[in-house]
């Protein structure tokens, strides 16, 4: 298990639309969204996270990366232009209820509703519950001067919105509604689950440039103990064309990856990136001893081509341990060894297992088991990372570097609540770009 670390602040809203871009929707890939069950004023599928070179669409519902109007990719490298290395991402929950497996699911269709929780359940639809766009040195701005505070968005300790990075969206939303409970790889009773989702970016030069932050914030404000409790990032990780892809992790920083199988992609040509997700906090559990307490890391990594997602929450759950999806140990075919930890090589180095027969693949990196009472709360703090430098894998060296040198600046970078204090020392030993 890895020591992660804490991070807190705030941001601010400004709506746009959604880009006319050339991504095309992948045909007959993904399966049919339902129609929303909130109302169209609540629902919000065009908010961007635009402030460095990266360009991530946000909503309130448990999606993000994803362009869910036009069902096409929603994450865009470098700004400013289409071409698309992420198509879609989100949270994944999974515990157990009394014994039996429940999971929300945030998918090509999401098993979460905008809003906060009370009394146990979801609330009646609410324009208000929708993202707010916060950005640094902007005191006057509407969603600034209308900070939901009562929905449980941070504020700093004179009461104002704390504000983590340059710009900040921020929502909230729960899976307590059973009727969003449809996704193949969930269909579920509720968990009774919260998560306030803070979305948060730099606009800086360097590696900061190309990270884009979520910190989701977990409550458990239902009536049942949630046991052997994981949280998965989960996504289907389009690096340009979608059929040459590649995945990988690194178990040493809690990184799971996708890098391209060629130097010829269909979108980025000769010079691919590569796109890590990092776990940069995980759930905070006991240790046993009194008064310690450990920070869990990746505790599994999965992959899957399209055509092979979970088909139940038995399944997905599975794949949340790290075990295949009828529930048997993976075995790690170069040390024979079972594992939680599919294709966990070094691809630059050409080392141990590594991904083969590129694909259209999803990847699932997971953290825990845990369990929350009613009442507990909890913290995971996934970081997006960008690495482009000449070929396919100088481009997955470039991502590593970058995830190593945010590892060691964590710290730095949040301490007292404020990325302006904080941006001397460290963050000037950047690696070079």
């Amino acid at each position: 298990m890895r020591f992660l670390r804490w991070l807190g602040a705030a941001s601010l809203v400004l709506t746009l639309a959604a880009s006319n871009v050339a991504a095309a929707v992948k045909p007959g890939m993904k399966q049919a969204r339902p129609a929303p069950h909130r109302a169209a004023s609540t629902i919000d599928n065009t908010t961007h996270m635009d402030a460095n070179n990266i360009d991530m669409i946000v909503t309130n519902h448990g999606s993000f990366a994803e362009d869910l109007h036009s069902q096409a990719a929603g994450f865009f490298y470098p700004k400013g232009s289409t071409k698309t290395a992420v198509f879609a991402a989100g949270p994944w929950i999974g515990a157990k209820v009394n014994g039996q497996v429940r999971v929300a699911v945030g998918e090509y269709s999401q098993e979460y509703t905008p809003g906060p929780m009370a009394n146990g359940t979801f609330q009646p639809d609410n324009p208000k519950y929708r993202n707010y766009k916060i950005f640094r040195g902007n005191t006057t701005s509407t969603d600034y001067l209308n900070w939901p505070v009562d929905q449980g968005a941070p504020v700093d300790s004179l009461g104002k919105p704390a504000l983590l990075g340059d710009v900040m969206i921020w929502s909230v939303y729960n899976d307590a509604d059973p009727t969003t409970h449809t996704n193949n790889a969930g269909s579920t009773n509720p968990l009774g689950v919260e998560i306030q989702q803070s979305t948060f970016a730099f606009n800086r030069s360097g590696p900061l440039g190309n990270i884009v932050f979520v910190r989701f914030k977990l409550l458990n404000k239902g009536v049942n103990q949630l046991d052997s409790m994981y949280v998965s990032a989960w996504s289907d990780p389009d690096l340009g064309g979608f059929t040459d892809d590649l995945v990988g992790c690194d178990t040493t920083r809690s990184l799971g990856y996708v890098y391209n199988a060629t130097n010829s992609d269909q979108i980025y040509g000769s010079t691919p990136p590569s796109v890590g997700y990092d776990f940069f906090r995980g759930p905070i559990i006991p240790t046993g001893t009194p008064g310690v307490f450990d920070t869990l890391g990746m505790a599994s990594f999965n992959k899957y081509i399209n055509g092979t997602d979970p088909k139940s929450s038995g399944e997905t759950y599975n794949f949340m341990q790290g075990l295949n999806a009828d529930g048997t140990p993976i075995i790690n075919p170069v040390t024979t060894q079972p594992t939680h930890f599919q294709v966990s090589g070094d691809p630059v180095a050409n080392t141990g297992w590594l991904d083969t027969s590129p694909a259209d693949r999803r990847l699932q990196l997971s953290t825990g088991p845990f369990s929350m009472a009613p009442g507990d709360s909890q913290e995971v703090i996934v970081a997006i990372v960008v690495g482009q430098c000449g070929d396919r894998l100088r481009s997955l060296n470039h991502l590593k570097g970058r995830a190593a040198w945010l590892a060691a600046i964590f710290f730095k970078l949040m301490d007292g609540h404020d990325s302006n204090a904080s941006l001397g020392g460290q963050i000037l030993l950047a690696p070079a770009d």
